[in-house]
């Protein structure tokens, strides 16, 4: 339910956000997107763009397929025609339970251009991760493709028939309220520090902001080929599909086995002359040394970026480092080199165009002088309309005499340099990012709790020589409990970026003078885990470093291995 909604079916539009409780804004609203540099054009207004300036470019390709930019927009307007013609409450989000397919494509802008905010499913995640973010946000209305299997027999749903032509195209969209600046455009859950994951609601001008914040950082035209590499309901694949309406080029979408990073990404990219690619430090880590003859921009995010990563890469292609949250969409990012290194660190960049706004304060909410470290707020038009339910607050707050709006408190610690560029500084929480994908512990932690037979537990990252973060997770049961077991339970509930790739059993939990846990005496978990404890995530990595089998030569490492990861 959203806040201060007396129906937990229903998103309220009355009155302004004010915290972290939303109120969503009258749809009513139809004042221009504008930007320091003119106006601004939504996810949907860049698709008609597209649809007249380059009707007959490529706009995605995807399994041999590949749909022109007015194609895609009849689609868009198929889905919208779908969706408008269910009826139901029209302040409620639509769920897509698709996979990565120009059927989603087509229901990310279709949703909106029937008047309705759109929620991503991924089809990987665990159903019962997957029904308490439908039932919070108060889903009545699901898309889904006849191609899935989906989980959801309780609730209305449109299947659409295929996923590279998912409905009849339309010349124009049904005639419903359109959204407004202000308005919900998308719901996206990420983890959250009470145990359960959070919605955070994104209003049109925010995906807006964006779009026009990448086109103009990374330089995009219709002449890219933009690689879509992030999961379907991450904040990172809105933030590609974003930049490719924006850019007017091609998007290329892939299959499980192309995108497996390592080789087999490599090969895609190469095989789809990609020129454009958003990656997370751990998949960029992963990748082959190859020439990539296509490939100019690397836009890197979602993890610390290691200085390694800047030599090996910054001076081969424009290498781009991007910060931001999915409460605050595109919030910095600059291009660098080795020469931008700042005291051996990867400077997080400049506030993007668009009127965003970085602000170090104290705990007191002060400003503190340039050069001294302190929490790292956003304000400005990407900062999101607050989170689904009274979670968490303080997060969102206004800042009276520092900023206009509502700004957002990231829970990063950092510090301008004398150019005014942010160089972050850890933060002050248990939040810690693996593979790009933000975990909350005390999430992982309850989901362990709740394995039958699990006493206590405790999760901590374990980061090794490479850079490369992953979960350990401890645990203390009252019965003889096979680790293989909990991880079961860790699967039903968990995706798998959140898994712990490491699990200890332990008698008890080490206690300082004082009593309490002695976080530095647990155990090393690489020396302490068993081989049964690794995860795929592993076997996963293991995979990408390793060449592709020549025909003929018999793989290494099998299930018939003993010594081969699990």
């Amino acid at each position: 339910m959203l806040l201060g909604d007396s129906s937990p079916t229903s998103l309220e539009r009355e009155g302004v956000v004010h915290g972290s409780r939303i109120h969503m804004p009258q749809l009513a609203e139809k004042e221009s997107l504008s930007s320091q540099d003119g106006a601004l054009l939504s996810p949907s207004e860049l698709l008609e763009r597209n649809s007249k300036e380059v009707p007959h470019g490529t706009a995605v390709t995807y399994s041999g397929s590949s749909l022109t930019w007015a194609e895609l927009n009849r689609l868009a307007n198929g889905v919208a025609h779908l969706v408008a013609g269910a009826g139901g409450d029209p302040t409620t989000p639509v769920a897509g339970f698709l996979d990565r397919s120009p059927a989603w494509l087509a229901s990310y802008i279709g949703a909106q251009r029937a008047g309705r905010a759109y929620m991503p499913l991924d089809p990987a995640y665990p159903e019962a991760r997957l029904r308490y973010m439908v039932e919070d946000a108060g889903v009545r209305l699901l898309l889904t493709g006849a191609w899935l299997d989906c989980p959801f027999d309780d609730i209305p749903t449109l299947e659409l028939p295929d996923p590279v032509r998912p409905a009849q195209p339309f010349e124009r969209p049904p005639v419903v309220d359109p959204l407004g600046p202000e308005s919900p455009a998308i719901i996206l859950y990420t983890s959250g520090s009470t145990g359960k994951p959070k919605g955070v609601c994104r209003p049109v001008r925010a995906l807006a902001m964006s779009a026009e914040a990448l086109r103009q950082r990374l330089g995009l035209s219709e002449d890219d080929r933009l690689l879509q590499a992030a999961p379907s309901s991450h904040a990172s694949a809105v933030s590609e599909l974003n930049q490719h309406l924006a850019s007017g080029g091609t998007m290329c979408l892939g299959g499980p086995d192309d995108l497996i990073p390592g080789h087999a990404m490599a090969d895609f990219m190469e095989r789809e002359r990609i020129s454009v690619a958003l990656l997370t430090p751990s998949v960029l880590g992963l990748l082959p040394d190859r020439t990539f003859p296509d490939l100019r921009v690397l836009s890197v995010s979602g993890e610390p970026i290691p200085a390694h990563m800047v030599q090996r890469w910054g001076t081969r292609f424009s290498f781009y480092s991007n910060y931001g949250a999915t409460e605050t969409t595109t919030t910095a990012g600059m291009m660098v080199t080795p020469e931008s290194l700042v005291d051996g660190l990867v400077p997080s960049g400049r506030p993007s165009p668009g009127g965003v706004g970085l602000h170090i304060l104290d705990k007191d909410g002060a400003v503190v002088p340039s050069g001294e470290v302190g929490e790292v707020w956003v304000s400005g038009p990407g900062v999101a309309l607050g989170y689904i339910g009274d979670i968490e607050p303080g997060r969102f707050a206004e800042l009276a005499g520092i900023a206009e709006g509502l700004c957002y408190n990231t829970g990063d610690h950092g510090r301008f340099d004398e150019d005014g560029i942010l160089i972050l500084a850890g933060r002050r929480d248990d939040q810690v990012k693996v593979g790009g994908v933000r975990i909350e512990l005390e999430e992982v932690r309850g989901a362990g709790m709740s394995v039958d037979g699990v006493r206590d537990v405790v999760v901590r990252p374990h980061t090794d020589e490479q850079g490369v973060t992953r979960l350990a997770m401890y645990y203390v049961a009252d019965v003889e409990l096979d680790p293989t077991e909990v991880r079961a339970g860790l699967a039903s509930q968990l995706p798998e970026a959140f898994r712990p790739t490491f699990l200890i059993p332990m008698e008890s939990f080490p206690l300082n003078v004082i009593g309490k846990l002695d976080r530095q005496a647990l155990p090393d978990p690489v020396a302490h885990a068993s081989q049964a404890m690794v995860s795929r995530a592993q076997s996963l990595e293991a995979q990408a470093l390793r060449a592709p089998t020549p025909p003929g030569q018999a793989a290494m490492g099998t299930p018939s291995d003993p010594s081969a990861p699990l």
